[in-house]
């Protein structure tokens, strides 16, 4: 009996155990004032871009739920159905229950969501933003007439609050909100001994995470300055063959870090097919991917139809490259000498651009 007794324990604890597993996951739930009831909203993995779950807003109330690895960068947006107006915001949350009221006012930056630790160092970051479009805002209205003045109290404004938004990751370190934010938005603004130094700081965790060996790495290979030796770099290129930068002999290099979804990069396509065509055997054009989906890069190659080498990791704001040649953004583009020196570095396009940055370095003639 006492064994029979120990056998169905044993088989209850088991069924409860398994059950807890298979709840095992994050639930976001939300009341919101003045979104049309219908408005159907999408939560996607940032990094990947892949759906986790979608729900409608009924009666205010919106429900959504899904199951992470780790805590990471949550994309939830939504186009209101009547209004048509489009809502986002971020969530940086783990397998926790989320809960948050908001009005359509509050998004992007002040839903004040709770229940998450890494959310609510996110929020101290969205607070800052939320500050920057009030203040911008204000600005605006207040300097309408004066463009240069305007222009000179809104960069006072990014350049403080940016400082801001840094001395707030050093706080935080131990955090994957301050940890993303450094690696996506600020590593160039950290010296080598900072790096360093927040390296050192991060629980043993982080240090075997994808952030801990991203800031390791910046501190490897700080970003080049102009006359500073290039980075090599390997990766697959569109035709699934594995390539690397120091292939390219005598040639110039130009670095196009670019997404399939990067508008200014697609108009500049015109005039570097136009540029590639012109220099002919003194150029090399090198498109490096930073989507991390596979099939949406293979899609865009199609679209692109480009002539030049495009290259992909599947690593986003972690690839080697972005981290060494300390990309921010994109498109961003870095112009390399035969020698393997960096003439080159901007951010952006406009028309034009590009021609007057190679003119400076390539003799002009067609091949």
């Amino acid at each position: 009996m006492e064994n029979n007794k120990f056998y169905y324990l044993t088989i209850i604890i088991f069924l409860l155990v398994s059950c807890q597993k298979e709840k095992d996951g994050f639930t976001i739930k939300a009341n919101l004032k003045d979104i049309s009831n219908g408005t159907l909203f999408y939560l996607e993995s940032w990094d990947t871009r892949k759906k986790i779950d979608s729900a409608y807003v009924y009666n205010g109330s919106l429900s959504l739920e899904g199951k992470l690895n780790h805590p990471e960068n949550l994309f939830l947006y939504a186009t209101d159905s009547l209004s048509k107006e489009f809502i986002y915001t971020n969530l940086l949350i783990g397998n926790e229950n989320i809960q948050f009221n908001a009005t359509k006012q509050d998004f992007p930056w002040n839903i004040n969501a709770s229940g998450s630790a890494s959310q609510d160092v996110a929020e101290k970051f969205n607070q800052i933003e939320f500050q920057r479009h009030k203040i911008r805002e204000d600005l605006k209205n207040t300097f309408d007439g004066n463009k240069k003045l305007l222009s000179e109290k809104l960069a006072y404004l990014s350049d403080s609050l940016d400082n801001v938004k840094v001395a707030l990751i050093k706080r935080n370190i131990n955090s994957y909100s301050a940890l993303g934010q450094l690696i996506q938005y600020y590593k160039n603004r950290f010296s080598k001994e900072e790096l360093t130094n927040l390296y050192s700081k991060l629980n043993p965790k982080f240090k075997q995470s994808k952030y801990g060996k991203a800031i390791k790495m910046l501190v490897e290979f700080p970003a080049p300055d102009i006359g500073d030796k290039y980075y090599d770099y390997t990766a697959i290129n569109q035709k699934g063959d594995t390539f690397s930068l120091s292939q390219i002999k005598n040639r110039y290099i130009l670095l196009h870090f670019s997404s399939a979804a990067c508008f200014p990069s697609q108009m500049s396509l015109p005039e570097q097919k136009k540029l590639y065509k012109q220099y002919g055997s003194n150029l090399e054009i090198v498109k490096i991917s930073e989507d991390t989906d596979k099939k949406v890069w293979k899609k865009s190659i199609e679209k692109d139809s480009i002539p030049w080498f495009n290259l992909w990791d599947g690593k986003s704001t972690f690839s080697s490259a972005v981290l060494k040649y300390g990309v921010v953004g994109t498109p961003n583009y870095v112009l390399i000498s035969p020698e393997k020196r960096i003439l080159e570095k901007w951010f952006g396009y406009e028309d034009g651009i590009i021609q007057a940055k190679l003119k400076k370095h390539l003799e002009d003639n067609t091949h």
